[in-house]
């Protein structure tokens, strides 16, 4: 993972799109959140 240009890039990552989100914490810190990814669930196109 590489900051670069306020984005954050991952590199030699070839699955679905990742989502940053913050991790839960017992404490509240802002200088130091936990960051996780997570993926888009895939569209329901029967349901719409």
């Amino acid at each position: 993972m590489v900051s670069w240009g306020g984005k954050l890039h991952l590199l030699g990552y070839t699955g679905p799109p990742v989502v940053p989100v913050f991790l839960p914490q017992s404490h509240l810190s802002y200088s130091r959140q936990s960051l996780g990814f997570t993926t888009h669930p895939e569209p329901e196109f029967k349901h719409l």
